[in-house]
């Protein structure tokens, strides 16, 4: 198998990955679920099975790719490995401090599902999130998609650089980037002006500075 043909393959794994992704994600396929199985299961179990598929997906796809030939692109020295490494230090960082305002068991929906379980009833929105109120401060105080900001530095400054996992590389932070738009302008839809003059202060991904008094 040559380069162009891994290169390829890389791509249609990783497209077949983002379509179920973003096809869960959509609204579409929200309506869609609740027409069938009804508003209260959905509310109690989407988040949770959308979670669990992201995860097992993405695991079969770098199943993959990972069993594929690959070859180095380069060998890093030791000052720039360094380099690397802190800058996956903060993509780190920015993973972890979004949850300071953010349930993360309500993230994963596993707070949804055990609570359907138990009394057959979850409030919230259509994911059965409790909380909708726009964040702003902390980490979401410095950039407005910490998320993503986090993902992109740990993935795309890897110090291990091969044919494979720099097209993987690639593909998710164009992924990652196109998503913030969509995003953006739902929550725009959602949030109206209290969005957009959020968007005004705050960058979307590199930070600008540090809001006085914020910490994460």
């Amino acid at each position: 198998m040559d380069i162009l043909e891994r290169i390829l393959l890389i791509i249609l794994i990783f497209v077949a990955f983002a379509l179920s992704h973003s096809i869960l994600v959509s609204n579409r396929a929200k309506r869609y679920a609740i027409k069938h199985f009804g508003e209260g299961i959905i509310r109690g179990f989407y988040r949770f099975t959308f979670t669990i598929i992201s995860v097992v997906s993405i695991a079969i796809a770098m199943y993959f790719i990972k069993g594929l030939p690959d070859s180095d692109v380069m060998r890093l020295p030791l000052l720039i490995k360094i380099g690397f490494f802190a800058l996956q230090f903060i993509g780190i960082i920015f993973i972890i401090l979004p949850f300071k305002h953010i349930d993360i068991m309500e993230f994963i929906g596993f707070k949804q599902l055990f609570k359907y379980i138990k009394t057959g009833k979850v409030n919230g929105d259509v994911e059965g999130i409790s909380t909708y109120k726009l964040i702003t401060t902390g980490i979401y105080g410095i950039v407005r998609h910490p998320l993503y900001t986090g993902s992109i530095l740990v993935i795309t400054f890897n110090t291990n650089i091969t044919v494979n996992l720099f097209v993987f590389a690639v593909l998710c932070d164009v992924y990652f980037i196109i998503g913030t738009f969509i995003e953006e302008k739902r929550l725009q839809k959602y949030y109206g002006n209290e969005y957009t003059n959020y968007m005004k202060k705050v960058p979307r991904f590199i930070p600008a500075h540090l809001p006085k008094g914020q910490t994460g």
